[in-house]
């Protein structure tokens, strides 16, 4: 360690104010002081920076959680091979855990620590430990099968959030508050769409004859509800700080932007291709961060040649108004199928004149049309034919109505076929 400590020293004013590398100070003394505790003292306060440093702590953490995460990974390795009815032993057990669990660590701390490097080496500061610890835990905590880049963006969310709170506050802008809300809304939008999602996969059970597709929707809603309770909440600070203009920090709107349209721009491009309205939703939440956060660069572009601090809280209120027109949309798309509106993309309509045109058809009856979720569409109906109607005929009309349903986007369809003698006691409906 002498040695290396040797090493650093002789290197060590290349990145000092003045020094040829100084533009990456933050990142040589993140390096140095979590391989050496360092010898300065708090710019602050009495404390002394010892053998009980903040960085040493958070080492200790770590370690104590080593065993946990190992643990983890024999448990990944021993889940596996028992759902597929194996017992390989225990090191085959461990290493399938760890190949599985180790790309999960790499990104996490690729990805967080990466955003920490680039903030504390923007703003001239050290760099915080803290994710020293959340590195670890975020691996240790969410689903094995997760994809990776879901735990990037996620993990970029949780950082960016903490990064735009604190730097809202250090650049006194509302605008960027109010996108930090946004974007805690956005990270609980990918669990929360990711976790549904995936429920609403499940079939058919004793508990829901239908499955869980519906279970997508609550995604949706929940998601509407988080920003709509922030986007009121940043409105009332933004029209205080209206009738009391503060001066924000201009440059520091100027350099969360860019990191706020790089994030929010990787997300939307991971997530355009959804079709379900709870995936409609995060990505409409998405793109609508990208367009807000160009708006806080435009803004902090002007505020650096000119001195109108109303630009920032006025800014604010119109990306929360688009927020909140936006989340009407998605609550009364979400509300429709709640209440089993006939989907608007189907016209029901002229499936009843197409069906009514078939041979041997003569009317139709107890015709009702929903949606589970937004994409799997139900009809259900009686159709009425002629009397001397035979076996093979009738399958030959169940037939056409299933071809018809099908060109409509209609996948469950459940048809009763009466003759015209008989009497139905759901005729009226």
């Amino acid at each position: 360690m002498k040695a290396l400590r040797n090493y650093l020293d002789k290197i060590k004013p290349n990145f000092e104010e003045g020094g040829k590398l100084s533009m990456f100070q933050s990142v040589f003394d993140g390096i140095e002081t979590f391989l050496f505790v360092p010898s300065n003292t708090s710019k602050s306060g009495v404390h002394i920076h010892d053998a009980v440093d903040s960085k040493r702590t958070m080492t200790v953490v770590i370690i104590a959680l080593i065993p946990a995460l190992l643990f983890g990974m024999y448990n990944t390795g021993y889940q596996h091979y028992l759902a597929i009815g194996q017992n390989p032993g225990f090191w085959m057990m461990f290493i399938y855990g760890f190949l599985a669990v180790l790309p999960k660590l790499i990104v996490s701390y690729g990805v967080g620590l990466g955003i920490e490097f680039v903030v504390a080496q923007w703003k001239k500061e050290e760099i915080q430990e803290g994710f020293l610890v959340s590195g670890i835990l975020i691996p240790m905590i969410i689903p094995v099968d997760t994809p990776l880049w879901m735990i990037a963006i996620a993990t970029a969310f949780a950082v960016v959030f903490a990064k735009e709170v604190f730097g809202g506050l250090y650049t006194n802008s509302v605008a960027i508050l109010s996108d930090a809300l946004h974007d805690f809304g956005d990270s609980v939008s990918l669990g929360v769409a990711w976790y549904l999602q995936k429920v609403s996969g499940k079939g058919p059970d004793k508990y829901y004859s239908y499955g869980y597709k519906r279970f997508s929707l609550l995604g949706a809603l929940f998601i509407s509800l988080i920003l709509l309770i922030g986007s009121i909440f940043v409105i009332k600070e933004c029209v205080e700080r209206i009738l009391e203009p503060q001066t924000p920090n201009a440059q520091g709107m100027f350099a969360l932007a860019i990191l706020g349209i790089i994030v929010n721009g990787i997300a939307v491009l991971r997530l355009k291709k959804g079709t379900s309205i709870n995936e409609r939703a995060v990505t409409l939440h998405m793109l609508e961060d990208v367009l807000g956060w160009i708006a806080v660069l435009i803004v902090s572009i002007v505020m650096m040649f000119v001195d109108l601090p109303i630009l920032d809280p006025l800014l604010s209120i119109g990306i929360s108004l688009w927020i909140l027109s936006n989340i009407y949309k998605n609550l009364k798309a979400t509300l429709h199928v709640f209440l089993q509106q006939v989907p608007q993309n189907i016209d029901l309509a002229g499936l009843k004149t197409n069906i009514l045109q078939l041979n041997q058809v003569t009317s139709l009856h107890d015709v009702h049309l929903w949606t589970l979720d937004g994409e799997s569409h139900i009809l259900t109906l009686h159709i009425v034919t002629e009397a001397d109607i035979t076996m093979e005929q009738q399958c030959l009309i169940k037939q056409q109505i299933r071809e018809l349903c099908k060109e409509a986007a209609i996948g469950h369809v459940t048809m009763e076929i009466e003759s015209c003698t008989e009497e139905c006691e759901l005729i009226e409906h």
